[in-house]
């Protein structure tokens, strides 16, 4: 058996300055034009069988839009195991077209499971 568990450590939050926007949104496939993106920190706290990945998942397109395979991977580092985290870029107007962003983390096991973090949607 794995104890496996979820904690939030942050959310959705500040706005990224221009000079950062072009190369991070890139990194997160998000178009350059995007000037105004809203940079997003998520981070979980999850012990994971070996070889296994943390996402985020969530209502939008840029956090998959509930399609976990489409979601956004979180990485790990020998030093901060179990915390896994990611930054993600949200396209401008993502607050004025839905009023709220809803997500999820999920592990995805090497035999290809998927586990979704118990609970109600995050926000």
């Amino acid at each position: 058996a794995y104890l496996i568990y979820f904690a939030q450590r942050s959310a959705p939050s500040c706005m990224a300055p221009a000079e950062e926007l072009p190369l991070m949104a890139a990194q997160a496939r998000i178009p350059a034009r995007c000037v105004g993106a809203v940079r997003a920190s998520f981070s979980v706290a999850a012990e994971t069988p070996f070889g296994s990945e943390v996402r985020v998942v969530g209502s939008i397109d840029a956090l998959g839009a509930w399609m976990p395979e489409a979601g956004v991977a979180l990485r790990t580092e020998p030093g901060s195991y179990p915390e896994w985290s990611a930054v993600v870029w949200l396209p401008a107007g993502t607050a004025r077209k839905t009023s709220t962003v809803e997500y999820k983390f999920v592990i995805t096991k090497p035999d290809g499971t998927v586990e979704w973090e118990d609970g109600p949607n995050r926000q």
